[in-house]
Formats: C-alpha cells, sequence, structure tokens
C-alpha cells in the first residue's frame, strides 16, 4: 500500500511541476507582452523570435508557408511558437521538481534567446527592446521557484507523515493563474 501512494504522490508531483513550468512560462510570455505594450510592440517575444526565424528561413521554406497558409501564415508561426514555449515550459517545470535553481535559470536562459532576438532585429531602437522578454523571464523564473518550492517543502500531517504543502501549491497556482 506505501509503494502505490508513493507512486501516486511521484505522479501528482510530476503532473503539477509540468503545470508549474506552464503558468511559469505563460506568466512570463503575459508579462512580456505587457511590456512590450508599454516600450515597442514590435518587441514583443513572439514577434520577434517570429521575425528573426523568418529572415533565417529559406527562401523555398517561406513560398511554401504562405502557398500553403495563404494570410494566416503569420499566425500558424506564432502558434508554433507558442506551442514550442508551451513543451519547454512543461520540460522546465519536471526539471525544477528536481533542481530548483536550473529550472529556474532556463527560464531565464529562454528570456535572452527573446531578448537577442528583439536585438537582432533590423527595426531594432536599442536595449529597450530586450526588456520585455528580461522582465517576463525574471517574473517566469520566480513564479517557477515559488511554485515548485511549495512541491517540495515538507509539511507535517496531523498523523504523523511528511509530505508536500498541496494547500500551499494550489493558492500559489491560482493566484499565478488568475
Amino acid at each position: 500500500m506505501t509503494s502505490v501512494r508513493i507512486t501516486r504522490t511521484a505522479l501528482t508531483r510530476g503532473a503539477l511541476a509540468a503545470l508549474s513550468g506552464l503558468l511559469a512560462g505563460f506568466a512570463a510570455l503575459t508579462v512580456a507582452e505587457l511590456v512590450s505594450a508599454a516600450v515597442r510592440p514590435e518587441a514583443s517575444p513572439v514577434t520577434a523570435v517570429g521575425g528573426a526565424a523568418v529572415d533565417r528561413t529559406p527562401a523555398g521554406v517561406k513560398d511554401w508557408a504562405i502557398r500553403t497558409f495563404g494570410e494566416s501564415d503569420k499566425l500558424v508561426l506564432q502558434l508554433g511558437i507558442v506551442a514550442t514555449l508551451a513543451l519547454f515550459a512543461v520540460a522546465v517545470g519536471l526539471l525544477a521538481l528536481r533542481h530548483r535553481r536550473t529550472g529556474s535559470a532556463a527560464v531565464l536562459a529562454f528570456g535572452a534567446v527573446g531578448a537577442t532576438a528583439a536585438l537582432s532585429r533590423p527595426d531594432s531602437t536599442g536595449f529597450t527592446d530586450a526588456l520585455p522578454s528580461l522582465t517576463g523571464a525574471v517574473a517566469g523564473a520566480v513564479l517557477l521557484y515559488v511554485l515548485v518550492g511549495r512541491l517540495t517543502a515538507p509539511r507535517a500531517h496531523p498523523e504523523g507523515e511528511e509530505g508536500w504543502d498541496r494547500r500551499g501549491f494550489l493558492v500559489a497556482a491560482a493566484a499565478a493563474a488568475a
């Protein structure tokens, strides 16, 4: 019976760690989008990464995308970027369950990619174009660190067993989602 409880708890914590990664990734993206609205909409991480990807794509592939997706080609590109971010966020959440600081550092590294993409754009106005990606990454890294901390913090139960802080995690995750 104990091994079933341990396995179920490990699966639950893994799923919640993946959810933590998603919440942190999309919180980072939300903060970055809000900052880009104040700085310059073209500095948005999704827009900057999409533009950088288009710049580095061979002409034949661009022509194929335009033929295949028509006027929706940019939307498909942006959805692909967001889907990639979601997969990365899940992986980082799972990594953070075992290595909390490394998980947060990975979020910061992803933000650096967005900042580099924004600065590499031909219409870049300077360092302010990096601010959306960097501030979003910091927000996401801190949130991931806090959420995963709730999954790994020991908490004594009334029966004398130790476990993790479920209630604290749910409150923090709900606040982050809101």
